[in-house]
Parts: C-alpha cells; sequence; structure tokens
C-alpha cells in the first residue's frame, strides 16, 4: 500500500530544482551561502540536505526555504520534475516576493533596519490614509 508520502520526490531532488530554476535579480543561481545566510541555516546543513545526506529536514527549515524561494508548503509534495517546475512557476507568479531586496536587507546594519522599519511603517500609514 503506498501513500502520498511514497509518492513524492525527495527533499533534495526538490530542493536542488529551486537552486536550478529560481534566479537572483542578476539571473544568477543562488548559493548556498546565500540561501543558508538568509534562511538562518548552516552552509553544511543546507549541503546536507542537497546531497540528500539529511532527508528529514526540520519544519522550520522547509518553511524558511520556501520562502526564500517564493514557493509554497505544497511544492515540497511534488510527484515529478515537471510537477515541481509547475509549481515553481506558479508559485512565483502568484506570489512574487522580492528576493533579492530580502536578501540585501540581510547585509544591512541593525542601525539601518531599524530606519528602513521606520520608513515602511510611515508609508503604510500613508497608505491607508489614501484609500
Amino acid at each position: 500500500m503506498s501513500t502520498d508520502e511514497d509518492q513524492s520526490l525527495p527533499f533534495s531532488t526538490l530542493l536542488n530544482l529551486l537552486f536550478e530554476h529560481v534566479r537572483d535579480p542578476d539571473g544568477q543561481t543562488y548559493s548556498d551561502a546565500t540561501v543558508a545566510k538568509a534562511t538562518g541555516m548552516s552552509q553544511s546543513s543546507l549541503s546536507a540536505l542537497r546531497r540528500n545526506i539529511t532527508n528529514n529536514p526540520r519544519l522550520d527549515n522547509v518553511k524558511a526555504i520556501a520562502n526564500f524561494f517564493g514557493v509554497s508548503l505544497n511544492y515540497f509534495a511534488a510527484e515529478s520534475i515537471e510537477d515541481g517546475i509547475s509549481l515553481i512557476a506558479n508559485d512565483r507568479h502568484q506570489n512574487t516576493p522580492d528576493v533579492g531586496l530580502a536578501t540585501r536587507l540581510t547585509n544591512l546594519s541593525d542601525e539601518a533596519r531599524n530606519d528602513l522599519e521606520r520608513i515602511l511603517t510611515w508609508v503604510q500609514k500613508a497608505d491607508k490614509i489614501s484609500r
């Protein structure tokens, strides 16, 4: 008797599809170091997931990876490479996060991030008033 879990692709395959098909703002593939830093994972843990050395990731890591690449958690239940690629395209089309911006934010100082947060709060208030 097979289950849905038996039919999904290995996590490493799906993770590597994300690395192959999701590009940074300059059109380049993301490095393990960039993704690890942005998701809060260690580079060695991410590498172990990509090489299928570790095949049972923690849920918080899966969520962070999905968020970074702009896909839903349902992506990780894809049953074929084609389904995975289709889910990447659909998820990114429906919910297009600015991964480049998020990556740039991780490189800001704490003071700069605080300044930016104040600016965003001001913009959000102005946006609500204008509606």
